[in-house]
């Protein structure tokens, strides 16, 4: 991948072609009116930044292109990918959060008022990998090292600026976690990372934990009185725990339930009397009914007319009756 060219819609900003060999920015005084100028503020470390720019780099507000002067300017940059094919990227100052990308086959176009664009007005946030204009320049740019890291992390050390020389390997945008860009920089290096990301999730899961335990700390911190209060509080109720064991220990089931089998004995015992004694008078009644059913004897009307008679008491007639037995 190479860059051939970046310009803009706005005529003011002159056009930079890079050629396909070696290319330097030199910044010269030449007007002898600004002779006695620093020559170290002209542009040069602001074009690097537009070309990171380019490369899809989120900007804050203290970048230079949040500037009023910069809000109708949009900016164009062309790259030759591995492939032959040019692509050209717009993105705007002020919508810098949109961007399209249009490819072509030949070199040094100017595309500041096309309207056909392959992709138009990407949004740069989206979670969608089919969608999100980083994810998809990693795929044009079709880089064959470190295939699995996105080219935003080792592009960083392309755009070194001048405090980004004062440690080789961790830039001046390396100001967040190692996890972020030592693996990267291993894994180019000829080693295999995941034994270190493993290390760093460890030692951030171990951070974590840390801080929930100081948090739990401070959260539930007592001081002395209450601590002794409490601690009073679980004497008196381990006592009573005690003392409920004891009893607990000492309480007789066996002789409530010996008890219990005596008294329903007795109760058994007595409704068992009460039923053979209705049963003996029971059977005795039936034992003279029997005898008095199978008695033979007769009788004798006559006789018993005759008392009636004797004692004078008046003996219907109707009442008389002979009876065969």
């Amino acid at each position: 991948m190479k860059i051939t060219k970046i310009y803009s819609n706005d005529k003011r900003f002159r056009e930079v072609v890079f050629n396909d060999h070696f290319n330097v920015i030199l910044g010269e005084i030449r007007q002898q009116k600004n002779l006695n100028k620093d020559s170290h503020n002209l542009g040069k470390s602001t074009l690097l930044q537009l070309i990171d720019f380019m490369f899809l780099k989120e900007i804050d507000k203290n970048h230079f292109l949040k500037n009023k002067v910069f809000e109708s300017h949009i900016f164009f940059m062309e790259l030759l990918l591995n492939d032959g094919r040019h692509l050209t990227i717009r993105r705007g100052a002020e919508k810098n959060t949109q961007i399209s990308f249009k490819f072509h086959n030949t070199r040094n176009q100017n595309f500041s008022q096309e309207s056909n664009w392959d992709y138009l007005d990407l949004p740069l946030t989206t979670k969608d990998e089919n969608r999100n204009p980083v994810d998809l320049l990693n795929r044009f740019l079709s880089f064959n090292v470190l295939i699995n890291i996105s080219y935003r992390t080792t592009v960083n050390y392309f755009f070194r600026s001048q405090n980004d020389y004062s440690d080789v390997f961790r830039l001046s945008k390396h100001k967040g976690r190692d996890l972020d860009w030592k693996p990267a920089l291993f894994e180019l290096l000829g080693f295999d990372s995941k034994c270190m990301i493993e290390k760093y999730q460890l030692e951030q899961e171990k951070d974590r934990l840390q801080n929930n335990i100081e948090d739990y700390k401070k959260n539930f911190e007592i001081d002395a009185g209450e601590r002794d209060k409490i601690s009073g509080l679980i004497e008196i109720d381990e006592s009573k725990r005690k003392e409920i064991l004891i009893w607990l220990d000492q309480f007789d089931f066996y002789k409530t339930e010996k008890t219990l089998n005596k008294d329903l004995v007795e109760q058994i015992e007595k409704e068992i009397s009460i039923c053979n004694s209705q049963m003996y008078d029971l059977k005795y009644e039936i034992s003279q009914i029997q005898e008095s059913l199978v008695d033979n004897s007769k009788c004798n009307f006559d006789e018993v007319l005759q008392v009636f008679q004797e004692t004078n008491i008046y003996f219907p007639s109707a009442l008389k009756k002979t009876m065969k037995i």
